[in-house]
């Protein structure tokens, strides 16, 4: 028995104990993970629409929709380490619950958080959303214009769009959260906000920035000045989110899970 323990990856002392492990540890596990990769696929394809809308609009001429300094950033620092912290420490209900209900366990076999319609639902909202990220700002501020050594309304058109992204793609993992208002979803997503604003404001104004990115230089300041663009940011994520709020709305209500009856405390 010890030889055994000793080669094993996991050893548990107890029968007893698999059942925290599977209904409490694991159900979180599983909803975590697929989660996960869902937002996580869900958020470049969101990016790449814009790509592709700006490719069609520009004549397929190969120049890039977004200042290429300010969009390195989007996997690394504004929409990916918050997700560990968010998802890390989300919580839905507690263990004595979770032990008291074990139908709570079934949606990890029956593979329902991660499958091929929750799949499609995601990349088809990533299509979604990222098109109305550029669509609405280019409609309402846009221009044709591109000049890559200084800057001009493309560019801040531009800017308005990526911000759209980033919001819009921040803001659907909080929606999508169980825990939504604790701290450790709050305060990772504001820090990957920070992240985002400290990024524009060294492009925009300071001489690396300008050196790199001539394009950017005072883009941030002339984008807060203009009220269109900041009207366009607003409608872009409001018409961007509207659907999933409708869908999570119909869900919790009129199809309930078992999880979201668990934490209404009904049976």
């Amino acid at each position: 028995g010890t030889q055994a323990v000793q080669a094993s990856d996991i050893a548990i002392s107890y029968f007893r104990f698999l059942v925290p492990l599977l209904l409490c540890h694991g159900r979180r596990s599983y909803r975590r993970v697929a989660l996960f990769l869902s937002f996580y696929l869900y958020k470049n394809v969101a990016l790449l629409m814009c790509d592709i809308w700006w490719m069609f609009q520009d004549k397929f001429r190969a120049r890039v929709a977004f200042p290429e300094y300010l969009s390195i950033g989007f996997n690394v620092l504004y929409t990916a380490w918050h997700i560990l912290f968010v998802l890390g420490f989300d919580s839905d209900i507690k263990d004595k619950v979770a032990l008291a209900r074990p139908a709570l366990y079934k949606p990890g076999p029956a593979r329902q958080l991660f499958n091929i319609r929750i799949f499609a639902q995601w990349i088809c909202f990533g299509i979604l959303q990222g098109s109305i990220a550029w669509v609405i700002p280019f409609a309402w501020i846009g221009t044709t214009e591109y000049d890559k050594t200084k800057p001009g309304q493309f560019w801040i058109c531009s800017t308005a769009a990526f911000t759209s992204i980033n919001i819009i793609v921040c803001m659907k993992l909080v929606m999508h959260c169980e825990s939504p208002f604790s701290k450790w979803t709050i305060l990772p997503t504001a820090g990957a906000f920070l992240c985002y604003i400290i990024a524009v404001l060294c492009l925009g104004y300071t001489p690396p920035g300008k050196s790199f990115q001539p394009c950017f230089w005072h883009i941030p300041g002339d984008l807060l000045k203009s009220t269109d663009a900041l009207l366009s940011i607003v409608c872009a994520c409001a018409a961007a989110l509207f659907p999933d709020a409708v869908l999570l709305t119909l869900e919790r209500f009129l199809w309930p899970s078992e999880l979201s009856l668990a934490k209404r405390g009904k049976k």
